[in-house]
């Protein structure tokens, strides 16, 4: 999955960086690395999950032109409820994992924009 959030979050920066010039700063290396951890933070008393969490944190380093680098660390929390039927807990994480990676690319974009 995080593979995934990867691919998505460089797939948009190749995009934004050809098709608006001004974000444009002499970026000539991205690297990602990322991880997602996914907890029980609570169980019932029988001893069954009824509360979980997601963070899901994104290293990124931006090379530009002249070899300076550039470190920031991105990281999105949530916290959801369990949900008996497992097929619906795992689109929900699906769907909570895209919202997620989707509000850390936007971030990177606001930070790319304000690099002097």
């Amino acid at each position: 999955k995080i593979l995934m959030i990867e691919a998505e979050i460089i797939k948009g920066l190749i995009y934004l960086l050809k098709e608006i010039p001004e974000l444009n700063i002499a970026i000539i290396s991205v690297l990602l690395a990322s991880f997602e951890v996914n907890q029980i933070t609570a169980k019932n008393k029988k001893g069954n999950p009824t509360q979980f969490s997601l963070r899901i944190e994104i290293d990124v380093t931006l090379v530009d032109n002249l070899n300076q680098k550039r470190q920031i660390k991105f990281a999105e929390n949530s916290s959801y409820k369990n949900n008996d039927n497992k097929f619906d807990l795992k689109i929900y994480e699906n769907n909570l994992t895209q919202n997620m990676s989707e509000k850390i690319f936007s971030d990177l974009i606001l930070y790319i924009k304000n690099i002097d």
